[in-house]
């Protein structure tokens, strides 16, 4: 058999620092297979609007987006451990910041209850063509909520939980993460059931991030095509180096996920990673049921 090397999604990724993980080449190559432009996008957990900012690229080339961030505090650990860091939001930026930004960021703590309310305060149109969702918390049930139906959706799933149960972070609406905790948002299945639900193909699975189109364009994404709403593939392809990925199928990738679901690692290697002495990230998922109550 030919060693043919297999493309995703994330082969588009930018390189440039602008994004966490180069989310927006991502995004850019897809707006670019539907021949349109991103004119209009929403953007949760903005931040200041600039560093980090998935949208701001889009802002560069002439669109237009609303900027919102609940500049919460990251002020206490998850354990209650003394805290050793400057206070910041999990955008890593300060409330003056946000309060202050160049790019208009609106300070709007957004819950499931005030979330299309905050779209008419804002004239937010019907034709969105990007939504970004990381507020580290009640993401799922924010887009769940949300009545509009933008071309595209990228939003933060709890990368630290097996991939494949069904876990939903409990709705609180004053919910706040707690640095370092596992107890966020909802798992890659759940996820991915909620943007089929709400008529949407999964693109790609990158970092903490899932990537979805409106049903009706997904055709118009040739690249890994024959791996969209396979979240597992897309989400263990992630462990594989961009180089080794050849001829990968489907069963290997589940296969994968199976090996790597049963791994049980040593204390040893958790403490030697934690130090930098093992450098390659091992991936593993503990029992979610231990950092919170969750709904399925």
């Amino acid at each position: 058999m030919a060693k043919n090397r297999t493309i995703f999604l994330d082969e588009y990724k930018n390189h440039n620092g602008q994004c966490e993980y180069g989310e927006d080449g991502i995004l850019s190559y897809i707006f670019k297979c539907l021949n349109q432009k991103c004119l209009f996008s929403i953007e949760f957990g903005a931040g200041d609007g600039i560093r980090n900012s998935i949208t701001y690229p889009f802002r560069k080339k002439g669109g237009i987006s609303l900027l919102m961030d609940g500049a919460v505090m990251m002020d206490e650990y998850y354990d209650g451990r003394e805290l050793d860091r400057e206070i910041k939001t999990s955008a890593g930026v300060s409330e003056f910041d946000i309060l202050n930004s160049k790019a208009g960021v609106k300070k709007e703590f957004i819950t499931r209850e005030n979330i299309n309310e905050l779209f008419e305060k804002y004239n937010v149109p019907d034709n969105v063509d990007l939504l970004v969702i990381d507020i580290d918390g009640n993401d799922y049930h924010i887009w769940k909520e949300i009545k509009i139906k933008p071309t595209v959706v990228m939003i933060e799933f709890n990368q630290f939980i097996d991939p494949n149960v069904n876990a939903i972070v409990k709705y609180k609406s004053d919910f706040k993460t707690k640095i370092k905790d596992r107890y966020t948002s909802a798992s890659c299945k759940s996820m991915f059931l909620l943007g089929k639900a709400k008529g949407y193909t999964l693109l790609e699975v990158i970092a903490d991030n899932m990537i979805f189109i409106k049903n009706e364009y997904a055709n118009k994404i040739v690249v890994s095509k024959e791996f969209q709403d396979d979240y597992i593939s897309l989400l263990i392809k992630n462990f594989i180096k961009k180089e080794n990925r050849v001829n990968l199928t489907k069963g290997f990738l589940h296969k994968k996920y199976k090996k790597i679901r049963n791994r049980k690692l040593s204390f040893l290697k958790k403490i030697l990673f934690k130090m930098g002495i093992i450098k390659t990230f091992i991936p593993s998922w503990q029992n979610h049921k231990k950092f919170g109550i969750w709904t399925e």
